[in-house]
């Protein structure tokens, strides 16, 4: 069900919060549902109508009547879509805690490019480094764990990382801007993370290899602040993956043919100093 109001601040959060809502459908599915109990027969004349459920009915709903009650009282189409909207306002209201603004001044960045990657559609972000959600302070620099399946892309492994930015949509006093973390994966080199530049005094943001993560993700406790020791343990392990297991000295041939010196003698005599630097890979 579509919100059918004019553009305003209300019916802006109207058409965010309807995106949030799912509706399922109880087909006595028991407690071990199978596709034979799931399944609502696409075709069926009753699946048709309320897939079209709002609409001009088609031919092939001629056969099916829609009657909509509640509490034993009958209810017309507009009467459910006001009860509707008034139910979203109410859960938003009681649950949606949405950010205005940063505890720092905000960079605005203006038409950004790569929104995708970004994870925003806004034309106007604004770029902060610390804010607060729920009393607690978050400041870029700040070392996070972000738990396995806090959203998608992030399915298979704690990812441990650090917190760059907080990008906010938006106009400050805006409604219906969304706010996301931009975060650096600890494998991730500080050379390629996000990076905020400007050009003529016009800043530009860039993601490149950080990720960009839904606010939802520190609500939901998928995203937790990690102390030193934790950090360093992690750093230790990623350097044992990558570190190599062996090290080959290069010969006098192979030293020769890439033009370097560092050979380490074969036949070393009693008193022979070895050579200051020798070359391996």
């Amino acid at each position: 069900m579509e919100p059918k109001l004019r553009k305003s601040d209300r019916a802006e959060v109207l058409k965010r919060c309807c995106f949030r809502v799912k509706c399922f459908i109880e087909t006595d599915a028991g407690f071990n549902p199978t596709p034979s109990k799931t399944d609502l027969a696409h075709h069926h004349p009753c699946t048709i109508a309320l897939r079209n459920f709002g609409n001009k009915p088609s031919d092939k709903e001629n056969d099916v009547l829609i009657e909509i009650a509640k509490d034993g009282k009958k209810l017309s189409l507009l009467q459910l879509e006001k009860l509707y909207q008034d139910w979203l306002f109410q859960m938003h209201d009681r649950y949606d805690e949405e950010i205005d603004c940063g505890e720092d001044q905000p960079t605005f960045v203006i038409g950004p490019s790569h929104k995708k990657e970004l994870g925003v559609s806004a034309d106007v972000l604004r770029i902060h480094k610390a804010f607060q959600r729920k009393g607690i302070t978050w400041k870029a620099g700040q070392k996070i764990k972000i738990l396995k399946g806090a959203c998608r892309g992030f399915h298979k492994n704690n990812i441990f990382a650090t917190l760059e930015f907080i990008i906010l949509e938006g106009w400050q006093g805006d409604s219906g801007g969304e706010a996301r973390i931009i975060c650096r994966p600890l494998h991730v080199p500080a050379e390629s993370g996000c990076r905020l530049t400007f050009d003529k005094g016009c800043a530009c943001v860039e993601i490149r290899d950080s990720k960009s993560l839904p606010i939802s993700v520190i609500d939901a406790g998928k995203c937790l602040a990690v102390d030193n020791t934790e950090w360093e343990n992690q750093i230790l392990k990623h350097q044992e993956k990558t570190t190599p297991s062996s090290i080959d000295i290069l010969d006098a041939e192979q030293c020769q043919e890439l033009d370097i010196k560092g050979v380490l003698p074969q036949d070393v005599d009693a008193g022979h100093e070895p050579p200051e630097e020798i070359t391996a890979v």
